[in-house]
Order: C-alpha cells, then sequence, then structure tokens
C-alpha cells in the first residue's frame, strides 16, 4: 500500500506508531504477562568496509524483544515472542555534489517492522507487519548532512537532496522461515527464505553458518541490508565464533528507484561473514558484507562493515 503524503504525514506516522504501540499492549496483556527480555543493535557504513561513502553508506537497526521468559529456544506459539525492529538507513549517490550528475536518487529511508518469532515442525519462523517511511519527512538528509560537517566530510548538495526520493509511506507483510541445522556444538548451518513487501517487494534464500561456541540457546536477529544476524538474547554460556552467509534475492519492486533514470537490477546478491562473542553481559560482533550491484550504471559491488558493542555494568 502507497501513501504520498503531503502536510497529514506527521499524523499519518503517529497512527503507524499507535497501531504498533496498541498491538505490542495487547500482545504483553494476553497470559502469561510479557517481559522485555532482550536488546540488540547493528551499526552499518561502507566507510567500515571498502572505504566509500556512496549508495548503501549508512544503517542502523535496533530491536526489542518481549516474552513472559527465554528458556533457550522459541516458542512454538504464534505471538508468545515479540520484537519491535527500527532501521534508519541513508542511500546515496556516489557523487554528493552532483556536478558529474546523480547515479541513483538520494533517499532517507525510516522503517518500523513488528515481528513473531516461533516454531512449528522444525522450522523457524519471523512473521509481520513492516512500515517504510521514505523522503524529505524523514529528516534523514538533513541528519548525514549535519553529520558530515561535523565531522569535516563531503556533505550531499542542494540539488542531490533535492531530486531525492519523495515522500511515501508504504506498509507490507514480512516473512522469513528457516530451519537450523545443528552439528554437534560447535557448527550450525541455518538455510532459510525470505520474503517482504514494503521498500522493495522482495523474496530471497540463503543460509547462514555459525562456528566456534556459545551460540546455542542464544536468539539472532537479520538485519536488513546487510542480512547479518545480531545477537538479542545471548545464551548462558561465553560466545566465540564466527559466521558466514549468503543470499540470492529477486526485487520485483523498489521504491528506491521510482521515477529514476537509472534501471535497477532485478537480481540481487549479498555474501558476509562476522566475529561474534559474548562473555557475561558483554556483547561484540564485527563484521563485512558484500552487496552486489544494484542498478544499471553502478559501476562496481561495494562492501560494508558492521559492528556492535554492548557493556553492561
Amino acid at each position: 500500500m502507497r501513501l504520498f503524503l503531503s502536510s497529514a504525514v506527521r499524523l499519518s506516522i503517529l497512527l503507524i506508531f499507535s497501531a504498533v504501540t496498541l498491538a505490542a499492549q495487547d500482545f504483553s496483556e494476553r497470559k502469561p504477562k510479557k517481559y522485555y527480555i532482550g536488546y540488540g543493535n547493528l551499526i552499518t557504513n561502507d566507510l567500515l568496509g571498502d572505504g566509500g561513502d556512496r549508495w548503501r553508506t549508512g544503517s542502523v537497526a535496533s530491536s526489542r524483544i518481549w516474552r513472559a521468559d527465554w528458556k533457550g529456544e522459541l516458542p512454538e506459539e504464534f505471538s508468545e515472542l515479540v520484537e519491535i525492529q527500527i532501521l534508519g538507513e541513508v542511500i546515496a549517490p556516489s557523487n554528493l555534489s552532483g556536478n558529474n550528475g546523480i547515479d541513483r536518487p538520494f533517499a532517507g529511508h525510516l522503517a518500523l517492522g513488528m515481528h513473531s518469532h516461533f516454531q512449528h515442525n522444525g522450522l523457524e519462523y519471523s512473521t509481520g507487519i513492516g512500515a517504510s517511511v521514505l523522503g524529505k519527512q524523514t529528516g534523514l538528509g538533513d541528519f548525514q548532512k549535519a553529520l558530515h560537517e561535523a565531522v569535516d566530510e563531503h556533505i550531499p548538495s542542494e540539488s542531490v537532496l533535492s531530486r531525492q526520493i519523495g515522500n511515501q509511506v508504504l506498509i507490507g507483510p514480512i516473512v522469513e522461515i528457516g530451519e537450523t541445522v545443528p552439528n554437534g556444538d560447535r557448527l550450525g548451518i541455518r538455510p532459510f527464505v525470505e520474503g517482504y513487501a514494503t521498500a522493495e517487494m522482495l523474496a530471497r534464500v540463503g543460509a547462514d553458518i555459525h562456528f566456534g561456541s556459545g551460540f546455542s540457546g542464544s536468539l539472532f536477529i537479520r538485519d536488513p541490508v546487510t542480512g547479518q544476524r545480531y545477537c538479542v538474547i545471548p545464551g548462558k554460556v561465553n560466545q566465540m565464533g564466527f559466521s558466514v552467509g549468503g543470499d540470492v534475492g529477486h526485487v520485483a519492486k523498489s521504491a528506491f528507484f521510482d521515477d529514476t533514470s537509472a534501471p535497477m537490477y532485478n537480481q540481487r546478491l549479498r555474501f558476509r561473514t562476522g566475529l561474534h562473542w559474548a562473555r557475561k553481559n558483554r556483547q561484540g560482533f564485527a563484521g563485512l558484507t558484500w552487496l552486489s550491484k544494484e542498478f544499471h550504471g553502478q559501476p562496481e559491488a561495494q562492501i560494508l562493515g558492521s559492528v556492535r558493542l554492548i557493556l553492561k555494568f
């Protein structure tokens, strides 16, 4: 569903957030009572990867988890474990000045999703609904400009920001189905399929492999941009290991390329690797993700770097 917003944008966004809040409150009022039990985030930027400052240039994903308790595995009933995920993402052309043309339009993207994670007959499900807010209304163009000014980096010009993707709110379903195949305590293979219809209408198939110790009994959430899985509930033992993964996706439609002269590629490839560690109340992650070209005229693929660090005292 697509709504082109004008002066009513604030009211529309407020209604979306209110609906999610009421739904979460409804979940929490069911028996048994649910409690806030987990938190995780992931910061991604291409400056941490190939050193560029363009295309999928930066994002922050953050998740909160509610459930009555955590017993080291997903519940078997829908709505017993609820996640609310927030994503802020900046997509930019390779030339922020716009003097040499704009290969893809600037896009500010705020996304809010509410998911239920559960298992049934050995399969792991994550199903829910997401809302993507695009355009100047997000304020991300002004945010990136102020941030780059503060760190003395190139800032997006007025011509780039004036030609950014227009104001929109896109709402649709999100679903992922996976199966974890453990091989002892030090190896886990998780093939998955994924689909959503928010800012992009996309379907994916892929797999992630974890090597090391301490991954069992943990809960991991997938970052929408890189596909990296970050921990929101650590296991009871110290965690140390690394992960590799990849997926191939097909994009049927993308709001990031609306009314542009740069036609997108329908196929998307991602390959990723990361180092995970957790000890008591401290967690860390560092990873790299290779993204294939997304549009005709993009001269090369790009590599993003992702980090997270949680210290509780």
